[in-house]
């Protein structure tokens, strides 16, 4: 289990994306987004995987094997790139 605790997590797909910077700069944006919510104010307490699919017109002019997940910290208004493996 990746959460020491029973939690129930919601992913939808946001109707709004926020536009933000990235905290790393170097980042553009797609179309693809999931959000997930959890039940609890807990984090995972060991590494979990995220698979998120795409369209081929969702990543027109970017390259495929430097796509990474990002998490949006609402409170810095900012983009953070999480550790990612595109494949």
């Amino acid at each position: 289990m990746a959460f020491d605790i029973p939690v129930i997590m919601t992913i939808t797909s946001p109707s709004i994306i926020p536009s933000a910077p990235a905290a790393s700069g170097q980042l553009r944006a797609t179309n693809v987004a999931v959000e997930i919510t959890l039940d609890q104010a807990v984090q995972p307490s060991k590494g979990v995987t995220i698979t998120v699919g795409y369209r081929d017109q969702d990543v027109v002019g970017l390259n495929k094997n430097l796509l990474v997940l990002c998490r949006y910290d609402p409170a810095r208004n900012l983009w953070v790139p999480i550790p990612s493996v595109p494949d």
